[in-house]
Protein backbone atom coordinates (compact mmCIF):
# COMPACT_ATOMS: atom_id res chain seq x y z
CA UNK A 1 0.00 0.00 0.00
CA UNK A 2 1.46 3.58 -0.75
CA UNK A 3 1.04 6.42 1.59
CA UNK A 4 -1.34 7.92 -0.19
CA UNK A 5 -3.92 4.57 0.15
CA UNK A 6 -2.85 4.07 3.65
CA UNK A 7 -3.94 8.07 4.26
CA UNK A 8 -7.17 7.80 2.23
CA UNK A 9 -7.62 4.20 3.88
CA UNK A 10 -7.36 6.14 7.77
CA UNK A 11 -9.79 9.12 6.65
CA UNK A 12 -12.26 6.88 5.18
CA UNK A 13 -12.31 4.86 8.44
CA UNK A 14 -12.23 8.20 10.83
CA UNK A 15 -15.48 9.58 8.35
CA UNK A 16 -16.89 6.45 8.12
CA UNK A 17 -17.17 6.00 12.19
CA UNK A 18 -18.16 9.56 12.64
CA UNK A 19 -21.43 8.25 9.72
CA UNK A 20 -22.08 5.37 12.03
CA UNK A 21 -22.10 7.43 15.53
CA UNK A 22 -23.42 10.91 14.09
CA UNK A 23 -20.59 12.76 15.42
CA UNK A 24 -20.68 15.84 13.21
CA UNK A 25 -17.67 16.73 11.14
CA UNK A 26 -17.58 20.14 9.57
CA UNK A 27 -15.65 20.72 6.26
CA UNK A 28 -12.66 22.05 7.40
CA UNK A 29 -12.31 19.46 10.25
CA UNK A 30 -12.90 16.89 7.46
CA UNK A 31 -9.95 18.14 5.02
CA UNK A 32 -7.84 18.61 8.29
CA UNK A 33 -7.82 14.85 8.05
CA UNK A 34 -5.74 15.07 4.93
CA UNK A 35 -3.56 17.75 6.64
CA UNK A 36 0.49 17.30 5.96
CA UNK A 37 3.41 20.20 6.31
CA UNK A 38 5.94 18.10 4.45
CA UNK A 39 3.25 15.62 2.14
CA UNK A 40 1.18 17.09 -0.94
CA UNK A 41 -2.22 17.41 0.17
CA UNK A 42 -5.46 19.25 -1.06
CA UNK A 43 -4.78 22.39 -2.90
CA UNK A 44 -6.65 24.76 -0.02
CA UNK A 45 -4.75 23.00 2.88
CA UNK A 46 -3.06 25.82 3.96
CA UNK A 47 -6.05 28.25 4.07
CA UNK A 48 -7.46 24.83 5.74
CA UNK A 49 -4.85 25.32 8.11
CA UNK A 50 -5.40 29.31 8.97
CA UNK A 51 -9.01 28.42 9.25
CA UNK A 52 -8.63 25.58 11.30
CA UNK A 53 -6.09 27.37 13.89
CA UNK A 54 -8.31 30.22 14.14
CA UNK A 55 -11.57 28.95 15.11
CA UNK A 56 -10.88 25.65 16.46
CA UNK A 57 -9.29 24.15 19.56
CA UNK A 58 -6.73 21.57 18.35
CA UNK A 59 -7.37 19.74 21.88
CA UNK A 60 -10.65 18.76 21.16
CA UNK A 61 -10.29 17.95 17.56
CA UNK A 62 -7.67 15.69 18.54
CA UNK A 63 -9.62 13.78 20.97
CA UNK A 64 -12.95 13.53 18.61
CA UNK A 65 -10.49 12.16 16.03
CA UNK A 66 -8.98 9.66 18.20
CA UNK A 67 -12.50 9.11 19.76
CA UNK A 68 -13.50 7.80 16.11
CA UNK A 69 -10.29 5.78 15.30
CA UNK A 70 -10.30 4.19 18.42
CA UNK A 71 -13.64 2.95 17.54
CA UNK A 72 -13.14 2.63 13.85
CA UNK A 73 -10.32 -0.22 14.60
CA UNK A 74 -12.18 -1.76 17.30
CA UNK A 75 -15.55 -2.14 14.87
CA UNK A 76 -13.12 -2.99 12.03
CA UNK A 77 -11.18 -5.66 14.09
CA UNK A 78 -14.78 -7.43 14.75
CA UNK A 79 -15.51 -6.90 11.49
CA UNK A 80 -12.79 -8.94 9.09
CA UNK A 81 -9.28 -9.66 8.73
CA UNK A 82 -8.91 -8.50 5.72
CA UNK A 83 -9.80 -4.85 7.44
CA UNK A 84 -7.07 -6.04 10.34
CA UNK A 85 -4.68 -6.52 7.29
CA UNK A 86 -5.67 -3.00 5.70
CA UNK A 87 -4.75 -1.31 8.77
CA UNK A 88 -1.39 -3.20 9.41
CA UNK A 89 -0.85 -1.90 5.74
CA UNK A 90 -1.84 1.66 5.81
CA UNK A 91 0.15 2.43 9.50
CA UNK A 92 3.04 0.10 7.95
CA UNK A 93 3.18 2.53 4.60
CA UNK A 94 2.92 6.08 7.00
CA UNK A 95 5.06 4.91 9.74
CA UNK A 96 8.18 7.23 8.91
CA UNK A 97 6.10 10.22 7.40
CA UNK A 98 4.79 13.34 8.54
CA UNK A 99 0.58 13.47 8.59
CA UNK A 100 -1.35 15.35 10.96
CA UNK A 101 -3.75 12.19 11.05
CA UNK A 102 -0.92 10.21 12.58
CA UNK A 103 -1.39 12.37 15.73
CA UNK A 104 -4.66 10.72 16.73
CA UNK A 105 -3.79 7.25 15.41
CA UNK A 106 -1.32 7.42 17.95
CA UNK A 107 -3.72 9.24 20.95
CA UNK A 108 -6.20 6.05 19.93
CA UNK A 109 -3.63 3.57 20.05
CA UNK A 110 -1.96 4.47 23.24
CA UNK A 111 -5.35 5.07 24.75
CA UNK A 112 -6.36 1.01 23.42
CA UNK A 113 -2.58 -0.08 24.51
CA UNK A 114 -3.35 0.95 27.62
CA UNK A 115 -6.52 -0.11 28.49
CA UNK A 116 -5.59 -3.44 27.13
CA UNK A 117 -2.50 -3.41 29.76
CA UNK A 118 -4.52 -2.75 32.41
CA UNK A 119 -6.97 -5.47 31.94
CA UNK A 120 -3.50 -7.91 31.11
CA UNK A 121 -4.65 -8.90 27.52
CA UNK A 122 -3.10 -7.89 24.60
CA UNK A 123 -5.91 -8.22 22.20
CA UNK A 124 -8.63 -7.03 24.35
CA UNK A 125 -9.94 -4.41 22.57
CA UNK A 126 -9.42 -6.21 19.32
CA UNK A 127 -6.00 -3.93 18.18
CA UNK A 128 -3.92 -6.64 17.50
CA UNK A 129 -0.02 -6.32 18.85
CA UNK A 130 0.50 -6.61 15.31
CA UNK A 131 -0.56 -3.03 14.28
CA UNK A 132 0.68 -1.78 17.03
CA UNK A 133 4.34 -2.94 15.67
CA UNK A 134 3.21 -1.49 12.71
CA UNK A 135 2.63 1.86 14.25
CA UNK A 136 5.51 2.38 16.36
Amino acid sequence: MDSTTAKQFLISRVLDQAEVEHVPLSEVERKMLSFSEVHPSLPDIREINAEFERSYDSNEYEAKVAGLVKAARRRDGQRSVPQEQQWRDALHALKNEDHYILVMVSQAFDALRRRDREAGCATCSGTSPLVWGSFY
